[in-house]
């Protein structure tokens, strides 16, 4: 065997020794689709996740595309008790920016009860996209997903490594 016959293996191992259980998967922004290099872009990507066993989930990166210009400030809760936390961190593990998206396995829609009057109702999915956007930089080297459960818990579900 030779060093490129080893790579994918090698860095799946990494990726476990340094992520321990958790999905973890490089992107390389160079590659994106509509990537130009010194021009503002926002970095849109989505991530398929599916019900796993009783507690768990299974993350993967879906899609990941860039876009040209400057993001808007989007200030939106979500308003189910399980949620998605998203993290950005930089070279030195610096935080460049925190989101909460909701679960897609934990949707709630409104509806109006015998009484007349509304009420929210969970809806039991197997599995959903979650989105994110957020500006692209070069001091970017994580992004890093962690579930938030009704007691506020946190636990990390999957990485992303930003190359650039």
């Amino acid at each position: 065997m030779n060093l490129k016959t080893l790579k994918p293996y090698l860095s799946g191992l990494l990726s476990s020794l340094l992520f321990g259980c958790v999905s973890s998967q490089s992107l390389q922004m160079h590659e994106l689709l509509n990537y130009r290099a010194n021009t503002p872009q926002i970095v849109f990507m989505d991530f398929k996740i599916t019900k796993s066993g009783t507690d768990g989930e299974k993350v993967t990166l879906h899609n990941a595309i860039l876009g040209t210009g400057e993001l808007r400030p989007m200030a939106v809760q979500p308003a189910t008790p399980v949620q998605i936390k998203a993290v950005l961190k930089g070279t030195t593990g610096q935080v460049l920016g925190e989101w909460l998206l909701e679960h897609p396995l934990y949707r709630q829609f409104e509806v109006m009860n015998q009484n007349g009057t509304p009420e929210r109702r969970e809806l039991d999915m197997k599995e959903g996209i979650a989105s994110l956007r957020f500006q692209q930089n070069e001091l970017q080297k994580n992004l890093e997903l962690y579930r938030i459960d009704e007691n506020k818990k946190s636990t990390k579900i999957f990485n992303v490594l930003l190359k650039p």
